[in-house]
């Protein structure tokens, strides 16, 4: 069975899809087109589309909270990342 799903540029990134849609690959076979305010995806499986499309909006939801906790957690990480070179640099 053949799906397609439309989301709005503007809620999602692409990397968010990407990412959901890789983990989707198991499940099913997906095609990811775009138009000018659109994300279109086409989901081609031989299970429940019903099961399918549920799992693709769970995964965009867990890329979408990985996403903001990357960028919240982003200052941080490369603070940390300064201290430890700095560290190294000063004990060479």
């Amino acid at each position: 069975m053949t799906m397609k799903i439309t989301l709005q540029k503007s809620n999602y990134s692409e990397t968010v899809l990407r990412k959901s849609l890789y983990w989707l690959s198991s499940d099913a076979e997906w095609i990811l087109e775009e138009s000018l305010e659109n994300w279109v995806i086409v989901i081609t499986n031989n299970k429940n589309n019903i099961d399918i499309e549920s799992k693709f909006h769970r995964l965009v939801n867990d890329q979408i909270l990985r996403e903001k906790i990357s960028i919240k957690s982003k200052n941080s990480r490369e603070h940390i990342i300064s201290k430890v070179l700095q560290d190294i640099e000063e004990s060479l």
